[in-house]
């Protein structure tokens, strides 16, 4: 349940696109077409020329060379795990421990982060919760690995920082793992490349190639969720597009004006703000959008959905235009307005414009903006408060399993210095207002 391209690690996170309707080269145009073919084969064949790398093996695609991708042999992910251990502050908790190569980051502490976390990039499938995060053990190069919730790794992908950023998981769904890789600056644009590779046998990942542009330019693909049958890709234009992982052509949800809050299946769920108040709004595959929350209350925002529950914010604007009044509402799963059963389930006093909410199993959790979480139950309405440590605040969590939630910290926006698994039955809940 991916929200954000946000690495809380000195790595670059720059996220790229495709060709615009204006882009007027004929290489531009040839490389683009080229990339989309891709799609339809498989070109995860490890690559004969490159050796092994301490495990990782080379692989080629539509991406460029200069990527270096290389994955994890099953061996080397046999091998690999991250320890986790007891939180010496709070009960019900355990953490990952960080770990590193020995000397690797010494006299490098801005260049070596000890782990950097893909904000609310886990699942958890009822029975396993698996979550990303990265580490960088050189200047050259940076991993990318899919851990479970007991630190055992499910996949793992190494590619240069430089002169290429490198690639960044961007969400964990269905035994998968979506990530991005950029391809640098070609006729004023950038490009960037989508691959989807399973936890069975990462070398047949789907190569879905460049990701189209909505908007000629430096328009990026920012925020993104992987899906049973596509990935839902917000870009820096705020437009939101629907990218098929069978290799058909990209639809665009809303060319404008929209943040993107879920995908179930191939349904996309996201906010519209466009010529008047915010509103939630659905376009199911092979459709066109449509609002789906109609009030009671002017605006609406921040859908979220597991695919069986829906979670969004509603609130006012008050005689100065500042947004006031926030309430959490929920219903069970609908893609229709006539299938909604609404329900409020509380008015928070802590709540922000930027607040994001992660569902999971029956239960919700809304960033307070000011670092703590709270998490409701929804068939009761209960909700408990997780403050966060002195210094440090909790970012969106990775996902919400059936009895423990994945959360990180991070601190002075820069690194993050624990990974977290707290159980949900050590917290104290309390009645929402």
């Amino acid at each position: 349940m991916w929200r954000r391209f946000g690495f809380l690690m000195l790595v670059s996170c720059a996220c790229a696109t495709h060709d615009g309707p204006d882009a007027g080269a004929d290489a531009t145009d040839d490389a683009h077409d080229a990339a989309h073919d891709t799609a339809e084969h498989d070109s995860s064949i490890p690559d004969a020329d490159a050796p092994p790398l301490d495990g990782f093996v080379r692989v080629s695609g539509s991406f460029p060379a200069a990527a270096e991708l290389s994955i994890a042999n099953p061996d080397l992910l046999a091998a690999t795990s991250f320890p986790i251990e007891t939180c010496p502050d709070r009960a019900g908790c355990r953490r990952i421990v960080q770990t590193w190569p020995s000397g690797a980051c010494t006299g490098r502490p801005l260049a070596c982060s000890p782990f950097a976390v893909a904000e609310a990039s886990g699942d958890h499938d009822g029975t396993r919760g698996a979550i990303i995060i990265m580490r960088q053990n050189s200047l050259s190069y940076v991993e990318t690995w899919a851990i479970d919730d007991t630190g055992q790794a499910l996949a793992g992908f190494r590619s240069a920082t430089l002169p290429a950023p490198s690639a960044r998981g961007v969400d964990i769904h269905g035994g998968s793992i979506a990530l991005a890789m950029y391809g640098g600056m070609v006729g004023g644009d950038e490009l960037e490349f989508l691959l989807v590779a399973p936890f069975d046998n990462p070398f047949s990942f789907i190569d879905l190639g460049e990701v189209d542009h909505v908007t000629p330019g430096m328009d990026v693909m920012q925020r993104a969720q992987l899906g049973d049958g596509a990935i839902a890709g917000e870009m820096t234009s705020l437009a939101v597009q629907r990218v098929p992982l069978d290799g058909s052509a990209p639809t665009v949800v809303t060319a404008d004006e929209g943040t993107l809050g879920a995908i179930a299946g191939e349904t996309i769920f996201f906010d519209h703000y466009a010529g008047g108040p915010a509103q939630v709004q659905v376009a199911r595959a092979g459709e066109p959008s449509e609002p789906l929350i109609l009030g009671p209350r002017t605006n609406s925002y921040r859908i979220a959905t597991d695919g069986r529950d829906l979670v969004w914010l509603e609130y006012d604007y008050d005689a100065m235009g500042m947004a006031t009044n926030y309430e959490v509402w929920t219903s069970p799963y609908a893609e229709r307005t006539t299938g909604l059963a609404a329900r409020r389930l509380d008015t928070p006093a802590l709540i922000s414009a930027t607040s994001a909410i992660t569902v999971g199993f029956g239960a919700a959790a809304v960033d307070d903006g000011l670092g703590g979480l709270r998490l409701y139950r929804l068939a009761d309405g209960y909700h408990a408060d997780l403050a966060p440590s002195t210094g440090e605040y909790w970012m969106s969590p990775a996902y919400i399993g059936p009895t423990e939630l994945a959360v990180a910290g991070e601190t002075h926006g820069l690194v993050t210095t624990q990974l977290c698994f707290i159980e949900l039955a050590s917290l104290a809940w309390v009645p929402s207002s």
